[in-house]
């Protein structure tokens, strides 16, 4: 018989080694006393060492086993089945029954009776390998780190690649992990398993206690854990509280924590699925795994080079790959266009930076002008405002020396909103970049002339001519201006705006009666072009401003902001402004794109 049998099968059952007792037996024999009158009369000593192949043989008459040294194994084969049984006492076997005999350990002896020699028969043998004891399904070779984190408002991980598993666990709060070319979101109790050489960066926008622990494992059937979020059990939320209490003991911890970590894949396997196969992180089909790494290098490649302006085109001839591909591959994986994911990521590296405050005026000027979609840079020195931090005039001209120096792109300066403070920190600021291609926001009525007369007369600079939402007071700055002196050419109107819902309609008004009077009447003097401050406004009413705690039911805080944002900007475009000034990179990429389209 017998070569042939199922090896899956033989290797499967061999480790499951059962006890020798009359009840595990009755199916092919029966166990004896160790009175030698009770055995056959012709006895073999069988002597087993490791390596020895393992011989499955038959015989027409009983056969006695005895134990003699060692840790011996008996073998029963049942068709294309086996059963592995521990030999420590004396076993007859019934006539007809394919067995043999294995070694554990250093290797056993053992003594087989039979009424007659060479009554034995050898059918075949197989490798002694296949019986070399219970062996754990799970084998975890080092744990690598174990971290627990408390995070702010607006965490963010730039990423990383390494050969280890990582387990990440939340305790509180919600964390996005961006693995293997998805976005998971983990709440609350939930866990993922991150696969080998998968590279990952994690981000939240609300404070996150979570755990990580990194480990590297020979064994880890993982096709169900990786790369989606589970919800612990019971169990297995007591299970990880017992790690982090272990590792914060003082003798064995990391032996606890390795146990530990060890019960909890296992129970999470078993409960996941009964039958995972053994598998490697990368898992996937040929051309999903062969996608999944184009994503994972484009990923990689925006997450290094967030502050630089980096092209669509760019992108995907670093990848080599289409445009269209290059779409196509976002959409399915992340589930958003390579601009809009560009952006995110450049938002939450922007809100790093910021917050860390490791970074210069200039530096993060540098980074916001390199935004896609960015045609002009926008510095507002709010800083100035008396009734605030009221900074120096000096203070505040070396801030816009710093800007101006690091960045190549047109700039836009407002000032901090004191019409006495203005006058003269505008007209500093005209001074200090004559040459420069700048607008100087905003001579109003109040301050037209000192600001009207640096930046518009004494150093050749656009003016900005802010006024209130009224055609009658726009007309009239422009008027005065040019009476000033001021070239009409020089002059770029701010008549103001509001976010969608809250008087925007009076907005869009004015600015049609604006446009109409310039166009079909011909007044020169509501020809100029304008600008509109659209952040300021967006970003400061209560769809924008409310936490998700405070109004759940709105949705992702961010995401609202956003939407705000895109929204007065796309009205306020259409309804005859020039250009606007955004926050968000996404907003900025997202009025970009439409306005090419356009075009």
């Amino acid at each position: 018989m017998s070569q042939n049998y199922d090896k899956r099968a033989r290797e499967a059952i061999a480790l499951q080694i059962k006890n020798l007792s009359a009840a595990q037996v009755q199916t092919f024999g029966e166990i004896l006393s160790a009175n030698p009158e009770q055995l056959p009369p012709s006895v073999e000593r069988w002597q087993i060492h490791p390596g020895d192949m393992v011989k499955e043989m038959r015989t027409d008459d009983p056969v006695v086993l005895d134990y003699v040294s060692g840790m011996p194994l008996l073998v029963i084969y049942e068709g294309d089945m086996q059963s592995v049984y521990y030999l420590d006492r004396v076993l007859m076997l019934r006539p007809g029954i394919r067995f043999s005999i294995a070694a554990l350990g250093n290797g056993c002896e053992i003594s087989c009776c039979t009424h007659q020699p060479g009554r034995l028969q050898l059918l075949a043998c197989h490798p002694a390998e296949e019986f070399s004891g219970a062996a754990s399904e799970l084998k975890l070779e080092q744990l690598y780190t174990f971290f627990y984190q408390e995070c702010a408002s607006d965490f963010y991980f730039r990423g990383e690649q390494h050969e280890a598993f990582e387990l990440v666990y939340v305790d509180r709060g919600e964390l996005h992990n961006l693995a293997g070319g998805a976005d998971i979101l983990l709440q609350q109790q939930q866990l993922m398993l991150i696969g080998q050489n998968v590279w990952h960066m994690q981000y939240a926008d609300l404070p996150v206690s979570f755990l990580t622990v990194s480990f590297r494992a020979a064994v880890l059937p993982c096709s169900q854990l990786t790369g989606r979020a589970i919800t612990l059990s019971a169990r297995q939320i007591s299970l990880v509280q017992q790690m982090l209490n272990a590792h914060n003991a003082e003798s064995y911890a990391y032996d606890c924590v390795e146990s530990l970590l060890k019960l909890l894949l296992a129970d999470m396997l078993r409960n996941t699925d009964k039958q995972l196969p053994v598998c490697s992180a990368q898992r996937l089909p040929a051309t999903s795994h062969a996608e999944q790494r184009i994503v994972d290098k484009l990923i990689q490649i925006v997450s290094a080079r967030a502050g630089e302006k980096l092209s669509l085109q760019a992108l995907a001839d670093e990848a080599h790959i289409s445009t269209t591909y290059l779409h196509r591959l976002f959409r399915s994986q992340l589930g958003m266009t390579p601009g809009t994911y560009i952006a995110k990521i450049r938002a939450e590296e922007s809100k790093l930076l910021l917050r860390s405050g490791t970074l210069s005026m200039g530096e993060i000027a540098k980074k916001a002008a390199a935004m896609e979609g960015a045609d002009f840079l926008c510095l507002r020195l709010a800083g100035g405002d008396p009734n605030g931090l009221n900074k120096s005039v000096e203070e505040l001209i070396e801030t816009v020396k710093e800007v101006a120096d690091a960045v190549d792109v047109p700039l836009v300066v407002e000032g901090c909103k004191n019409v006495e403070k203005d006058s003269e920190l505008l007209t500093k600021v005209a001074e200090v970049l004559q040459g420069r291609n700048v607008l100087v926001m905003s001579a109003r009525e109040e301050d037209y002339k000192a600001v009207g007369a640096a930046a518009g007369l004494a150093y050749n600079q656009k003016v900005g001519a802010e006024s209130a939402v009224d055609i009658n007071l726009a007309k009239q700055l422009n008027v005065v201006m040019t009476q000033l002196g001021v070239s009409a050419d020089s002059i770029v109107m701010n008549v103001g705006s509001a976010a969608v819902g809250y008087g925007y309609e009076y907005v869009v008004s004015t600015l049609d009666r604006i446009k109409a009077a310039a166009l079909s009447q011909d007044d020169k003097m509501l020809q100029m072009p304008i600008i509109t401050p659209i952040a300021s406004e967006t970003w400061n009413v209560k769809e924008a401003m409310a936490t998700e705690e405070e109004s759940p039911e709105w949705g992702n805080q961010e995401v609202r902001g956003v939407s705000m944002e895109i929204q007065t900007a796309a009205a306020s475009l259409a309804s005859g402004s020039d250009a606007v000034i955004l926050k968000h990179p996404q907003s900025v990429a997202t009025i970009s794109k439409m306005i090419q389209e356009l075009m």
